[in-house]
């Protein structure tokens, strides 16, 4: 995956937008359809950034 393509699902991630949305904007964008376990390890990944986010944001 790409820096492009990570930034973007972090953008998106942030606005409360669900895993799935997410998995499904990247099919159409990208014609692939990604596995469960894909899609998993991709919101794992987010999911750090998120709570990272958060916390920056909390002491600001």
């Amino acid at each position: 995956m790409n820096d492009d393509l990570e930034t973007t699902i972090v953008k998106i991630y942030k606005n409360s937008i669900t895993t799935r949305e997410i998995a499904s904007l990247i099919s159409r964008m990208y014609g692939h359809y990604y596995s469960a376990s894909t899609k998993s390890n991709i919101s794992k990944l987010v999911d750090k950034d998120i709570k990272t986010f958060h916390q920056i944001m909390k002491t600001h």
